[in-house]
């Protein structure tokens, strides 16, 4: 019988090691195969890709040197804990985000709460003093990892605070567009790296110095009214952040 890899290695005109180091990407990226997992034998890839070895041993360097798996001396390649990439100048939701990237995310909402003290929150938003404002904490995880700890505060009267909690999981922009008709089109946002307190890291379960990506984020509409004010920390082990720079 020709396996599912096989038919597709003879489908594509691609060179040998191209489609093989693609195909093996694609079953990374997928969760075929998990951060510390190891790969099948060079042999084995060889027999189910109908390859030779020296193919898969040119693609498996390929995938070393992209950083996706490592080789252990003796033992064999395994699948590293690669960073999710993300372009700093589009703007998307967590939810949209890890869709569009293919992981598999569960979110975990942490606390629902409305408080009219004021804060850096009601300051941003523009806000006057004792403005009621939801604040919403939530942990997305990635294979079972922390992988984004986010607060995101908004208008009460934008959305209830007593919803069902599965209503929080999905993406907020789109919950707001649901009910209200606004629409988030563009942010200012601040990144720098910090490490959580340690309340924090216990709450979650995350490891202790840890680093972290925050991304303090003003999301506005069109006619720049600022409707949500976010803190997005990002895993530092699993996150990395693109921008084009032009010379002026």
């Amino acid at each position: 019988m020709v396996s599912a890899e096989t038919a597709l290695i003879r489908r594509d005109r691609r060179t040998l090691v191209a489609r093989t180091r693609e195909d093996l990407v694609r079953r990374i990226r997928q969760g075929e195969f998990r951060p510390g997992q190891q790969l099948p034998s060079e042999p084995d890839l060889a027999r189910a890709y109908d390859v030779s070895r020296v193919t898969v041993r040119e693609a498996l360097k390929g995938l070393q040197q992209e950083h996706l798996v490592y080789v252990i001396h003796g033992r064999g390649t395994f699948v590293a804990d690669t960073p999710i990439t993300r372009p700093v100048t589009r703007l998307q939701s967590v939810t949209e985000l890890m869709a569009d990237l293919g992981y598999t995310m569960t979110t975990s909402v942490l606390g629902v709460h409305t408080s009219a003290e004021p804060s850096a929150a009601s300051e941003a938003l523009g806000v006057a003093a004792g403005t009621p404002l939801v604040h919403l904490e939530r942990l997305r995880r990635v294979d079972g990892r922390p992988a984004i700890y986010s607060i995101d505060v908004f208008p009460a009267g934008l959305v209830e605070e007593n919803l069902p909690g599965d209503t929080w999981q999905g993406s907020l922009f789109a919950l707001i567009e649901g009910r209200t008709g606004i629409r988030i089109t563009y942010s200012t946002a601040t990144l720098r790296a910090v490490l959580l307190d340690s309340a924090v890291q216990e709450r979650i379960g995350a490891a202790p110095h840890t680093p972290w990506l925050l991304m303090e984020q003003v999301n506005y509409t069109a006619e720049n009214r600022p409707i949500v004010y976010s803190h997005d920390y990002h895993h530092g082990e699993m996150f990395s952040f693109d921008v084009v720079r032009r010379r002026v």
